[in-house]
């Protein structure tokens, strides 16, 4: 059809990651040795802790912006929606990038603002296997063999098996997902298992079942999608809006009861995101909303 683009025959996508292989590598290389630099002369006790910390989040949000930029160079089609993009945001821009900016300000501003952000040496540690992890995702996305897995055909049989979709959506099924997480949020509330409510005692005692807490938990978030995804169809109805709003103020609302800055930014990630599947434009007053939930 006209005006819509496919995706390349996989001998052509084989031989186009093939050819960037060599760069892609040669980045990563660049960008793993020097977070090893910098996490080793923490070790030796020859750099600041707290200026390692930084430079490693530096490194971090360079490297994830030169790998974005390459795929939505090569791979534009929806490129937000990429796999890759969507987790390097999701997980490494708002979980270890954003929500550093913090350790970026002066001392004095910190004291006044009440905070104490300490960093210690296990945390620059765990920054440095971030900045691995970013690598590791990057150079699987571009390794020829990643074509060959997600070839069409191989996607088609895969969903056509294990996922079968139904274009209906079943009455009941936001109103259960949402009385779920809900309930289940509530219930590690009372446990004093969730966010400013919880104490590391009780995160100890509980830590047999707190991860399937959180899954369900999660399905909040999978009610969002849903009903974002219906709110702007284009047979949408009035109670889709209802549905939209009523979720992600539920979703806004423990998020801030959690503590933690990307579950309140995330909601208005997941709705702009619907919206620029739907539509194929990004929303620039999600991205605020995104950007004043983070700070």
């Amino acid at each position: 059809m006209p005006g819509v683009s496919h995706p390349p025959p996989l001998t052509t996508e084989w031989t186009l990651r093939s050819k960037l292989l060599a760069p892609v590598i040669s980045t990563a290389a660049l960008f793993g040795c020097g977070g090893l630099c910098v996490y080793l002369l923490v070790e030796l006790e020859a750099l600041n802790v707290r200026f390692a910390y930084v430079v490693l989040t530096v490194l971090l949000m360079i490297y994830l912006w030169l790998e974005v930029m390459r795929i939505r160079r090569i791979h534009r089609e929806r490129w937000l929606l990429n796999p890759a993009v969507f987790c390097a945001l999701m997980t490494f821009v708002m979980g270890y990038g954003l929500t550093n900016v913090l350790f970026f300000m002066p001392p004095e501003w910190i004291e006044f603002l009440g905070l104490v952000p300490e960093v210690s040496p296990a945390m620059v540690k765990h920054q440095y296997l971030v900045l691995l992890g970013a690598l590791t995702l990057f150079l699987g996305y571009w390794a020829p063999l990643a074509a060959w897995l997600s070839r069409p055909v191989a996607v088609a049989n895969f969903q056509r098996r294990f996922l079968p979709g139904t274009d209906t959506l079943k009455f009941w099924a936001l109103p259960v997902l949402v009385a779920v997480t809900v309930g289940v949020r509530l219930y590690a509330i009372r446990l004093g298992v969730y966010g400013y409510g919880s104490s590391y005692q009780k995160l100890v005692e509980a830590a047999r079942y707190t991860q399937y807490i959180s899954l369900a938990g999660g399905l909040g978030k999978l009610a969002l999608v849903i009903a974002a995804l219906q709110y702007y169809a284009p047979t949408a109805k009035q109670r889709e809006t209802w549905w939209v709003l009523g979720i992600l103020l539920v979703e806004v609302a423990f998020g801030f009861m959690s503590g933690m800055k990307s579950a309140v930014a995330m909601p208005f990630v997941i709705v702009g995101l619907c919206q620029y599947l739907r539509t194929g434009k990004l929303p620039r007053n999600w991205l605020i909303f995104t950007v004043i939930g983070i700070f």
